[in-house]
């Protein structure tokens, strides 16, 4: 499958387009720094939500949509000022399940590359229930902010004003959120630096319910890595596949799938469940390689 030849200032107001040229390079991958947005935010004259809301075509344009031709973009503010952008990600002809929201792999985003919290999401539409679920695992902050295009900014309060969550599902302990995930103590032994690589991440994947710690890395013929974490949820569905979360790495960095060389997926071996049929069907359904899977063990 691959991705669409989408130019990244596609759609964006013509206006906007020479001071964003420079930015827009073949290397940029949907994030900007704080110190990138407040020089776009003075040169543009916008606040960050107006640049935010200004800057979703381009996020827009990672988007893969071959089932719904719905393209969805978000642009995450982390607590720090950094944007990070994401789009909506379908597999074609496979079960919608495997669909992965825009919001989500915004998040997805930011929370890999190491921010500590969001403060304000900017999204092409107003987010579905999925995705209203998914952020209550967030930890937000009452002030945090969702700007939807000619529409007033929201709260996930105003969006959940009664929200289930880890403190009504009884059999749960985690007062845990994404943001606050405290790192896992999963071991393996391997002398492939790509197979440690995959242990590390998951060792920062979030799975307070299962217990299945998880990860993917893919790599590409280019020798790319791009790496996937596991995020579970309290209502279990919207849980955020590890292997979904590497192709939305893969597609913000507009890589075609069938360029994949070799994936690893390692997992706890005390989870209650395993991630490695979802896995490899979504897999299959992108390209030809083949399935690493590798099972890790908590230290003592």
């Amino acid at each position: 499958m691959n991705i669409q030849a989408k130019n990244w200032l596609h759609n964006v107001e013509p206006r906007f387009k020479d001071i964003l040229q420079t930015l827009m390079t073949h290397h940029f991958t949907g994030s900007i720094s704080n110190q990138t947005r407040l020089m776009l935010q003075a040169q543009l004259k916008l606040n960050a939500k107006e640049l935010a809301l200004a800057l979703l075509p381009i996020a827009e344009t990672i988007s893969i949509a071959p089932v719904s031709q719905f393209y969805v973009g978000a642009i995450v503010m982390d607590i720090d000022g950094n944007f990070y952008m994401g789009a909506n990600l379908e597999i074609k002809n496979e079960a919608l399940f495997h669909a992965v929201h825009a919001e989500q792999t915004a998040i997805s985003h930011a929370w890999q590359a190491g921010a500590k919290g969001i403060q304000s999401l900017a999204i092409s539409a107003v987010p579905c229930g999925h995705c209203r679920q998914f952020i209550t695992e967030l930890g937000l902050p009452p002030s945090a902010q969702i700007h939807v295009p000619n529409r007033p900014s929201y709260t996930i309060g105003d969006l959940m004003n009664d929200p289930f969550d880890s403190k009504d599902f009884k059999a749960l302990t985690s007062e845990q959120s994404i943001f606050a995930n405290q790192s896992q103590q999963l071991q393996l032994s391997s002398d492939d630096p790509l197979v440690q690589a995959t242990v590390t991440e998951a060792n920062l994947s979030y799975a307070p319910y299962s217990g299945t710690h998880a990860a993917v890395t893919l790599l590409t013929q280019s020798g790319q890595i791009f790496h996937g974490r596991y995020a579970e949820n309290a209502a279990f569905n919207p849980s955020l596949l590890p292997m979904q979360c590497a192709f939305s790495a893969l597609a913000r960095a507009k890589i075609n799938f069938d360029s994949i060389e070799r994936v690893i997926l390692v997992e706890s071996s005390h989870g209650k469940i395993s991630l490695r049929n979802a896995s490899e069907n979504a897999l299959q359904a992108m390209c030809n390689a083949n399935l690493e899977h590798y099972v890790a063990t908590p230290s003592a």
